[in-house]
């Protein structure tokens, strides 16, 4: 008798500690599951903000692009010279998304370099500041032999508008980027934005 009492406590034991275990292996998964779903939705408002500062920033682009600068002008503001310009190193950096080009002026060929730029009206739901950076860069189209190693020479009128939007948290570190891009013909719109990068430079925050 005593020793089935034994055996009834040590299974009723055994049970116990796997009924623990499996309750704590599911409130692990469901803690590993908000995580990840809090990831997620932050993720997703960091690239709306990003975007909406991209498309800021275009829509100030178009602007200066379009009462400032003529095909006469464009030579001038693409060969302008700023620290933060990314100017191409070769053919491919004209249609990628590494170098974006020269930084554009707040009047076109003079005035300030749109960098880092807050969007105004808009206040970021977090801590995080959200800036544009604006570049103009010549098409791919357009490059000559006799450029040697400039790519930002224009010979047809048409440059790209590029606007980098951007969200950054307190310490300066780059949590998301969209990118957005604009073809002007001789100061004309040609297409509509589109966008050309995602989540470049910058991820999620762990």
């Amino acid at each position: 008798m005593t020793l089935t009492r034994e055996k009834e406590q040590g299974s009723a034991i055994i049970i116990a500690i796997l009924v623990i275990l499996v309750l704590t292996l599911v409130g692990v998964a469901a803690a590993l599951f908000m995580n990840i779903e809090d990831k997620l939705s932050s993720n997703d408002m960091l690239s709306q903000e990003a975007f909406y500062a991209a498309q800021a920033g275009l829509h100030q682009g178009e602007q200066i692009v379009t009462n400032y600068l003529a095909a006469g002008s464009l030579n001038v503001a693409l060969a302008n010279v700023n620290q933060h310009n990314q100017e191409p190193q070769s053919l491919s950096d004209l249609s990628g998304i590494d170098r974006l080009g020269t930084v554009l002026l707040d009047q076109g060929t003079a005035g300030t370099p749109l960098y880092q730029v807050s969007p105004q009206g808009f206040v970021p739901q977090g801590s995080e500041r959200v800036y544009y950076t604006l570049y103009l860069r010549n098409n791919t189209n357009d490059y000559a032999s006799t450029d040697g190693t400039d790519y930002q020479i224009d010979h047809d009128g048409v440059v790209n508008l590029i606007s980098l939007g951007a969200v950054i948290d307190t310490n300066g570190r780059v949590l998301y980027t969209r990118i957005l891009s604009e073809q002007f013909n001789y100061g004309l719109k040609v297409p509509p934005p589109s966008q050309i990068g995602l989540n470049q430079g910058g991820t999620g925050s762990s």
